[in-house]
């Protein structure tokens, strides 16, 4: 690939150079102070009007979820999400420049934006060959530098030594301005410069790639056939077993008839969700395996097994959801828990649109699949999960139904709220306190103003009056 054809334009070259030393310096700024959360939307929004700039207008859409992504550090006081945070945004920011579509075919999209997100990394010499790069004459003003420190440091450092032997006060003298100098030089922070440099030129060989015209590799879907006879015998098997097993859940979980074998309803009822769970799962595959085997031929029974196997699926979800629930009124809610019951709804959701695929498959399922996965781990990061959870738990706690709220305590400031409630309780002053002053520790920048630590703060500073 010659870059300097695909770059010719001269003010391209400046407005990605600039691009990519402005991301690296915000990065630095905003980002990279610990505990950061202010400054990560504040890095986001400046991302968003840079590329605004730069002409990206047409893929800024995509910036929606990164912006909820980034507003997770300002509201939250959870630490739970910042890694996957950066993954997911990251791999956004890919997806920007891969032309995903709805009506591509099977999951070659998601090699495309993988593909994307590695291709950056070949730009990354680009800004260095941009600014040394030669040209008619003499070459650029960078290159000439550079070449005169070049040959002068060597003898710079010679001619120190040198006259360091040769008189002992100039010796002392430069040996106090290099211990001075190396003093201030700080390990941390010369990574986090290191890595605010990589992370623009990341970004800055992103956006080179799509402009380059960096081709990505097609994936094209092809048509698959199998054998219909086969696919109902199969269907039919499992349908059958699945019947019986809906049929039990129907009446003895959700009627709530007498159970047989002498079992207890509440054990019954608090065991089961996570294999009923991967079932689940299993199932969509297999129907995504024989929807795609129809290739638009007459197979009306084939769907209407498919049909049925995802009707008995949404039964499953629904013994699994109500197992869930069962079990979090007898032992609170904990974060997994909580998790575990947004997947079951949106997992409900995927299975509406896998009924609209089985007839209807004009549009790429797996594509719906990431969107509404994408979702639920945005509104998790917007939701106080932590809030919720500590309410199960103090709310047990005070009803007595539960003996301690230690679990509680470690959960984030988000929690504060309902922490608070059990000020009062000589047996939980201690670890209250400590929870608090874990919850306010900040270092004081305004990068790292959090709403949620704010508050709890606040409630800390009553406390103490």
């Amino acid at each position: 690939m010659d870059e300097n054809e695909v770059f010719a334009e001269k003010g391209l070259k400046i407005r990605l150079s600039v691009y990519a030393a402005l991301s690296a310096i915000s990065f630095l700024w905003l980002v990279l102070p610990r505990g950061s959360s202010l400054g990560v939307p504040i890095f986001a929004a400046a991302e968003l009007a840079a590329l605004w700039l730069l002409g990206e207008r047409k893929r800024l859409w995509y910036f929606m979820p990164i912006m909820l992504i980034a507003l997770n550090s300002f509201i939250s006081g959870s630490e739970l999400w910042r890694r996957w945070n950066f993954l997911i945004v990251t791999l956004l920011f890919a997806a920007m420049y891969s032309g995903v579509s709805l009506r591509s075919r099977g999951c070659g999209f998601l090699m495309n934006i993988v593909e994307r997100a590695f291709s950056s990394f070949r730009f990354f010499s680009l800004p260095a060959k941009w600014a040394v790069g030669g040209s008619r004459g003499q070459g650029p003003l960078i290159k000439r530098v550079l070449k005169g420190l070049a040959f002068a440091a060597p003898c710079v450092i010679v001619l120190t030594f040198v006259l360091s032997s040769a008189d002992m006060v100039f010796a002392e003298g430069t040996l106090d301005v290099l211990v001075n100098i190396f003093s201030r030089l700080r390990i941390g922070l010369i990574g986090k410069g290191l890595f605010s440099i990589a992370a623009g030129l990341y970004l800055f060989g992103l956006v080179s790639s799509f402009k380059s015209g960096y081709p990505l590799t097609e994936h094209r879907a092809e048509q698959k056939t199998g054998d219909l006879l086969v696919i109902n015998i199969f269907f039919c098997s499992v349908l059958a077993v699945y019947t019986v097993f809906a049929a039990v859940q129907l009446r003895y979980l959700f009627a709530g008839a007498q159970l047989p074998y002498g079992l207890s309803y509440t054990d019954y009822a608090r065991r089961g969700f996570f294999e009923l769970l991967a079932l689940s799962g299993v199932n969509i595959a297999l129907i995504l395996f024989a929807t795609d085997r129809l290739n638009g031929r007459r197979a009306g029974f084939t769907k209407g097994l498919c049909a049925y196997l995802c009707a008995v699926t949404m039964v499953m979800l629904a013994s699994s959801f109500y197992r869930m629930t069962l079990y979090c009124g007898s032992d609170g809610l904990t974060r997994l828990r909580f998790f575990v019951l947004g997947f079951l709804i949106f997992e409900a959701i995927g299975l509406i649109v896998t009924f609209v695929y089985i007839f209807k498959p004009r549009f790429n399922v797996i594509v719906v699949y990431v969107l509404l996965g994408l979702c639920y781990y945005v509104l998790l990061g917007l939701i106080p999960v932590d809030r919720y959870v500590a309410r199960s738990q103090v709310d047990m706690y005070l009803a007595g139904q539960r003996r301690e709220v230690s679990y509680a305590l470690t959960l984030s400031s988000d929690a504060a709220e309902e922490i608070a409630r059990l000020y009062g309780d000589e047996s939980l002053d201690l670890a209250i306190t400590d929870y608090f002053a874990r919850c306010t520790d900040t270092t004081g920048r305004w990068q790292t103003y959090n709403l949620s630590r704010a508050r709890a703060e606040i409630m800390f500073e009553g406390f103490n009056r």
